[in-house]
């Protein structure tokens, strides 16, 4: 049997009834999970911290991405086949196909030999950065320096739920590459029907300059089960030195499940 993997939206009007923020501290009557990473990946200007169930990671010197996270996020179409364990993946033109159990890797149609193997984390099928850029013909760079997958898609600005995260960001900006997230870490847990989750951002001034105070906005939006929430700006913004390292922090109790946190580095007006 197959399964397809899609991403719910709902419309716009439900969307707004359905998400529910809550300013309450972080007290959990189940055990939290904590998860501690630094960020390999970037989508247009939005830093990829948290996929469900699992974050990017680095293993052997190489970065594995989660297939189906990515996947929804760059809105390509993603099949599974359970019985031959098989996801096939359609990107615009092109489409890759990934079998567990043989570890074959097809891109269009003709197999390629390569050493470089999906794993399987948490039953999520995690793929080598490599195979993804050229299965699907990504316009993506590897960073050496930052450790960071730079991806630029155009055609993601047209997906609803960035649509969403767009719309309701109104805000000036200056500029989207002022800071640089280094790392982070999630603690996620529950409380009363509803889900917790407290995090916490280091992050550098890469700009080559100071940040005037009030125009620093690092900056984090949440894909739940039903939609987008983004974090309020009305919150204090201190002056940013040259080159400083800093850290930010946010709690937040979500009547949704969490699905992804994407962050930018960015300053406002």
């Amino acid at each position: 049997m197959e399964r397809k993997i899609n991403v719910k939206i709902l419309n716009k009007s439900i969307l707004l009834l359905c998400i529910f923020i809550f300013a309450f501290p972080f007290v959990s009557n189940a055990a939290a999970k904590t998860t501690t990473a630094s960020i390999n990946i970037r989508l247009n200007q939005y830093y990829v911290l948290y996929t469900t169930p699992t974050s990017p990671y680095i293993d052997n010197g190489r970065l594995y991405l989660p297939l189906r996270s990515v996947s929804e996020l760059l809105g390509a179409q993603v099949g599974y086949v359970s019985d031959s364990k098989t996801a096939d993946i359609s990107f615009k033109l092109n489409k890759l196909v990934i079998n567990m159990l043989t570890q074959k890797i097809a891109y269009n149609g003709k197999v390629i030999d390569t050493e470089l193997k999906p794993q399987i984390r948490q039953q999520s099928i995690y793929v080598p950065v490599q195979i993804l850029i050229e299965g699907l013909g990504l316009n993506g760079k590897w960073d050496q320096q930052t450790k960071i997958l730079n991806i630029q898609e155009e055609s993601v600005k047209n997906l609803e739920l960035f649509q969403l995260a767009s719309e309701f960001d109104k805000v000036s900006i200056i500029s989207e590459d002022t800071f640089l997230p280094l790392s982070f870490t999630l603690e996620t847990g529950a409380s009363n029907g509803h889900n917790k989750m407290k995090l916490s951002v280091k992050a550098k001034n890469i700009s080559g300059h100071a940040i005037p105070e009030g125009q620093e906005d690092l900056h984090p939006t949440y894909f739940i089960s039903s939609g987008v929430t983004l974090e309020t700006l009305d919150r204090k913004r201190p002056a940013i030195k040259k080159d400083e390292i800093f850290t930010r922090q946010w709690e937040r109790t979500m009547n949704q499940s969490l699905q992804y946190i994407l962050i930018e580095g960015r300053t406002i007006q």
